[in-house]
């Protein structure tokens, strides 16, 4: 004898799963560059050390940071040449025996010094801490090293970012969405974020959705900020984010 039911809809939720890594958020990594052509004679700090405001983290050799700061000196000789100058000029003009062309050209003189040291001042400035040939990479900020590029004996251009130093409190995890799941995607989305050293699942939260298609993988890197500390998290873990998709009606057979 045959038994007949009605069929029932229910609501699903289908299930998105984007591989993911820890990683810093990008607006809050801070780059400690080269300040000029240089050569990595010594480093101090490795990726995911913790390093404090100001502590070192490579020593370079620059034959362009000695010519500056020599210049410096130079400078320094100048001015105080052109300074003992006015003082005679100042004196033989009291005395009657001086002209005011000299006086004038003296006082010139020095204001060009004073111009010539305060630029070379301004430049020396910018190479940071050290002494003669060397220079000092310093940690612009308090955080973890997220990625180190130095190495001892390369040869390095100005401006090349050797660190980039982050908060460890804006750690979270840079999933992989494929292109088909990123409409589904929100900021403001709640997710699950499973990382491997934890027995339990930790909850996130969609902060940003890149806005280009890597052609290669053809996925979209989505950032999520994690809604509790988790110990001795570090860039590069591997993690998975499970997020759920929008509602469906599915018709289940009893």
């Amino acid at each position: 004898m045959l038994d007949i039911q009605s069929l029932a809809q229910v609501k699903a939720l289908p299930l998105i799963a984007m591989p993911a890594q820890v990683a810093f958020a990008e607006d809050t990594l801070s780059a400690a560059p080269a300040p000029a052509d240089a050569r990595v004679l010594s480093v101090h700090a490795h990726s995911g050390d913790v390093v404090s405001k100001g502590a070192l983290l490579a020593v370079l050799l620059s034959a362009d940071a000695l010519q500056t700061r020599s210049d410096v000196s130079d400078a320094r000789i100048a001015h105080a040449a052109a300074a003992t100058e006015l003082q005679r000029q100042r004196v033989m003009t009291d005395r009657g025996v001086g002209t005011d062309i000299d006086l004038r050209s003296a006082q010139t003189r020095l204001q060009e010094t004073q111009q010539a040291l305060s630029r070379a001042q301004g430049s020396a400035a910018l190479l940071g801490q050290g002494q003669g040939d060397r220079l000092e990479v310093r940690a612009p900020r308090a955080g973890v090293v997220a990625q180190r590029n130095a190495v001892p004996g390369a040869a390095v251009e100005a401006g090349a970012a050797l660190f980039m130093v982050g908060e460890d409190r804006s750690l979270g995890v840079t999933a992989q969405a494929y292109e088909a799941d990123v409409a589904q995607l929100k900021p403001g989305a709640q997710v699950t974020v499973s990382l491997p050293q934890l027995t339990r699942d930790v909850p996130g939260t969609v902060r940003t959705i890149g806005a280009e298609l890597d052609k290669e993988t053809r996925r979209v890197p989505v950032f999520v900020t994690l809604q509790e500390a988790v110990p001795a998290l570090r860039p590069g873990m591997l993690a998975r984010v499970d997020a759920s998709g929008p509602v469906t009606q599915d018709m289940v057979v009893p």
